[in-house]
């Protein structure tokens, strides 16, 4: 063990005040992304799809959702003083995906897979699910404050 560093003090970063911010940082960012991809999956399925098909819509709705998430994240990191990699931007990114794939579960329980596959995600299920993580795992890369 390093003489220089205090017992009570941690080098690797794994503070219990550090991984409760970074899990409260990662319920807002899944909070702020989950419900601006909800809000913008329904404008695609009422007015774009209609309009352009739906791989049409689903590329207008991921190039507005890429740089919104990519802002959200910094936004985040700033409001909650994470940083990027490990270990709080894994946490963040852990917190968010896991709270994404358990807010996708339990629509496809309520809703059903019928409903859930062509209202709320036109057909394109699974490229959204992987949109969705994906956007989650940002805070391990992206640069932060």
């Amino acid at each position: 063990m390093n003489d220089s560093v205090p017992l009570d003090k941690s080098s690797d970063g794994w503070q219990p005040t550090t991984v409760l911010t970074a899990t409260g940082a990662g319920v807002a960012y899944f909070a702020i992304l989950f419900g601006s991809s909800t809000l913008l999956g329904g404008a695609s399925v009422v007015w774009l799809d209609p309009l352009f098909g739906a791989a049409a819509a689903f590329a207008m709705e991921i190039t507005v959702m890429l740089p919104l998430a990519l802002a959200m994240n910094w936004l985040v990191a700033w409001c909650f003083g994470t940083g990027a990699g490990w270990p709080t931007g894994a946490i963040v990114a852990g917190t968010a995906a896991l709270l994404l794939v358990v807010a996708d579960f339990a629509l496809l329980m309520l809703l059903g897979n019928t409903v859930t596959k062509e209202i709320l995600n036109h057909g394109w299920s699974e490229a959204r699910f992987v949109e969705q993580v994906l956007m989650a795992a940002l805070p391990l890369a992206y640069p932060r404050p």
